[in-house]
């Protein structure tokens, strides 16, 4: 059973305010990369976490995943679902053990993408596709225009494509950072650091 995000409160309309800062700050500097990763802290901003982390590898990203759990269920930061990978996730082929560490999330709503996050949507998909057939990865440019739309600062992922470009999509996203698991948590480590 999916739970509906609350209605944004005094803390997301500054991080809001926060992100439209960011990104006039990034425009003046007319498209130089700047990197946003040391100043992100996940404890105060909403992270989307992509279906595939949910799914065991048997690789070294497993542990982090796990770690990311029992940190979002000791209420150390907020990991959201994007509404959008539901349609994977119902998906008979999906695994179980997927569908059951997914039922203890908070998805987003469906929220029609307006005409500029419409292009946006489109300049993701034309990054992430490369020389991959058309359409293939489309719900992939969703999820992160999504997350972006949702004050996303981290897209946690396993998808190496969408690591490789992650430099790429924040140009275009700024301040949503796509991480794989064991970086969301050194940024997580670091930031508790910084401010305790």
């Amino acid at each position: 059973m999916s739970k509906i995000v609350p209605t944004a409160s005094r803390n997301t309309l500054r991080s809001v305010s926060l992100i439209v800062a960011m990104r006039e700050f990034y425009h003046h500097q007319k498209g130089k990369l700047l990197c946003w990763f040391p100043m992100l802290d996940p404890r105060y901003s909403n992270n989307f976490i992509d279906a595939n982390v949910l799914d065991r590898t048997g690789g070294p990203e497993d542990a982090a995943v796990d770690e990311i759990l029992r940190l979002r269920d000791e209420a150390a930061f907020t990991v959201l679902l994007p509404h959008s990978v539901k349609a994977e996730l119902e998906h008979p082929h999906t695994p179980i053990e997927v569908k059951r560490r997914a039922e203890g999330f908070i998805f987003s709503i469906p929220v029609e993408l307006t005409a500029p996050e419409l292009a946006t949507h489109d300049k993701i998909r034309a990054l992430i596709q490369g020389n991959a057939r058309p359409g293939q990865h489309d719900k992939d440019a969703f999820h992160l225009v999504e997350s972006h739309k949702y004050g996303a600062r981290f897209f946690i992922t396993n998808d190496a494509r969408l690591v490789k470009k992650a430099d790429d999509i924040e140009i275009i996203l700024p301040a949503l950072r796509v991480v794989k698991p064991s970086t969301f948590l050194e940024a997580y480590r670091q930031a508790k650091e910084r401010r305790g």
